[in-house]
This record gives C-alpha cells, sequence and structure tokens, in this order.
C-alpha cells in the first residue's frame, strides 16, 4: 500500500530474510531475501501494517483484502498484518477494483452515523457493486 513518502508493507519479518512460498504462489524480490521491489524506497521507508496505528482501515488496491486466495504468501499480507496490529476491521477489494474516489467519504460518513461494521460492509458493496460485463 504506497503512500506519498514510503510503503505500507505486510511483511512482518526484516528484509533480508527469505519466507517460504507454496509454488503456485507469485515471488516478490523480498521473499527471496533480495529487498523490496520499490527499488526506490530504503527499509526505513517501509511502513509494517502492524505499526498503522488505526481501528477501521479502507484500502485502494487490488486483492487488497484476499487472504485464502491471494497471489502471495499470507506472511506479506496487507490485510493480516494491519489485523496484526491495532486494526478491528479493513474494507477492500477481493479482485481488480476500479477507484472509487469518494469511497473514503462514504465510510467516513458511515462511521459517524455509528453504523455497525457489518452494515457498513453492505453499504460499501451496494456502491462498488461490479459493473455488467461488455456484450
Amino acid at each position: 500500500m504506497s503512500i506519498l513518502d514510503g510503503m505500507v508493507c505486510g511483511r512482518a519479518e526484516r528484509l533480508g530474510v527469505p519466507l517460504p512460498r507454496a509454488p503456485e504462489q507469485r515471488a516478490t524480490p523480498c521473499l527471496t531475501g533480495q529487498g523490496c521491489f520499490r527499488t526506490d524506497l530504503e527499509p526505513d521507508d517501509l511502513m509494517p501494517a502492524a505499526d498503522v496505528h488505526a481501528s477501521v482501515v479502507l484500502t485502494h488496491s487490488c486483492s487488497s483484502i484476499s487472504v485464502g486466495t491471494l497471489a502471495y504468501p499470507a506472511s506479506l499480507s496487507v490485510t493480516l498484518g494491519l489485523l496484526d496490529g491495532t486494526a478491528v476491521a479493513v474494507f477492500g477489494v477481493l479482485g481488480v477494483h476500479v477507484t472509487h474516489r469518494s469511497a473514503q467519504w462514504d465510510l467516513a460518513d458511515a462511521l459517524a452515523e455509528q453504523l455497525p461494521l457489518g452494515e457498513i460492509a453492505h453499504r460499501l458493496n451496494e456502491r462498488a457493486r461490479p459493473l455488467p460485463a461488455p456484450g
């Protein structure tokens, strides 16, 4: 998850330590101990997801909350890292998505209304319904 001056990283282990992965999972340089794929960043520019101080998080990236079907090992999961920290809920998408630039405001409004998390998830899902297939 990129931020202006760095990146929120799902990796809990320090860089340089190889991590296991199943043969069908994608490999990133950090899995093999080579460092981050973001060669423009220094290790100190990578914030472990568990260090994000937030109780509710909205992510804007493809497959940002996939866990069991993630193309990368769980050891790199931003969602699991956030939940290892202070987050009690992480909202995002399971597959490829089209960014809804106002989604964060929809979430903020729902939180201000003190809706239960399940109702918030329902509201965000309704707003982000998939577009019909072309044809």
